[in-house]
Parts: C-alpha cells; sequence; structure tokens
C-alpha cells in the first residue's frame, strides 16, 4: 500500500498566502540548518544575517556610512591578502 505525500491544504486559505507559508518555512528550515552548523563549530558561532531584523539591517546600514563609523571604511580599504 503507498502512502499519500500529496499537499492537503484547506479550501479556505487564499492562494497568496499558500506563498508565504511557504516562503516562511523556508526561512526558518534555513536559520535553523545555520544555527544548528554554527553551534556545531568550535568556537561556537551564529551567522550576523540573523542579528538583525530589516529595519535593523536599514538602520546599520546607515551607520556604516556616518563619518564617525570608520571600521567598514578602513577594513575595505585594506589591500587583499596574498
Amino acid at each position: 500500500m503507498e502512502s499519500d505525500t500529496s499537499l492537503h491544504v484547506p479550501s479556505d486559505i487564499p492562494a497568496h498566502a499558500l506563498g508565504l507559508h511557504a516562503k516562511q518555512e523556508h526561512i526558518q528550515v534555513d536559520f535553523a540548518a545555520a544555527v544548528l552548523a554554527g553551534l556545531a563549530r568550535t568556537p561556537r558561532s551564529i551567522p550576523c544575517r540573523f542579528f538583525y531584523d530589516a529595519r535593523g539591517s536599514a538602520l546599520f546600514e546607515e551607520i556604516t556610512q556616518l563619518p564617525e563609523y570608520y571600521p567598514t571604511r578602513t577594513e575595505t580599504a585594506l589591500p587583499p591578502a596574498g
């Protein structure tokens, strides 16, 4: 007897919501995989892309453009190692 592996979706869910749901699931799986991989390393780490939401990321980008914030400009001005 074959098992039923088809997707059963309630008919009252709009199509656009299904796409959003799938995207959210993908983000959650990506987050979980990245965190688990980071915690398995020595030293342990979590990717910095998970530290900020969209507003926080935009704010950080603005901060890095201020004259008072020199690390990014200094780092990018360094010649490549080689």
